[in-house]
């Protein structure tokens, strides 16, 4: 719950194995943040981040990549953030964690190997 949550608009350096964990590579992927505290419909974990690829964003209509903050290498640029953002951080925590008792997925391992089970079958 103490957590920080990137803003909105932060461009982050993701891990370069959550894509392609069977090869050894380098280069990395940047994504732009363009949501936060996404729940998997039938899961009490979340995804305390979506994000598309920069430059090239979206696409293709929900192309997004849904991550956590442990596949995060490195912030590049950080969004703005002000009082509202900050009640809005507030407010989802309060939500999802309190309320719900919700986890973020990272945590567990049992609703990961589920979801990935789930989006191998299509």
């Amino acid at each position: 719950i103490v957590r920080e949550v990137l803003p909105l608009g932060s461009v982050v350096e993701l891990d370069p194995l959550y894509f392609k964990p069977s090869e050894k590579t380098d280069s990395p992927t940047l994504l732009v943040i363009t949501g936060r505290f996404i729940a998997p419909k039938g899961y009490m974990t979340y995804f305390p981040y979506k994000g598309v690829v920069y430059p090239v964003g979206e696409v293709k209509a929900n192309a997004h990549v849904h991550f956590t903050a442990p596949l995060i290498k490195k912030v590049i640029q950080r969004g703005y953030k002000d009082e509202s953002e900050l009640a809005f951080e507030l407010m989802m925590k309060r939500e999802l964690m309190l309320n719900r008792g919700m986890t973020s997925l990272e945590f567990s391992p049992k609703a990961m190997t589920q979801l990935q089970t789930e989006l191998t079958k299509d």
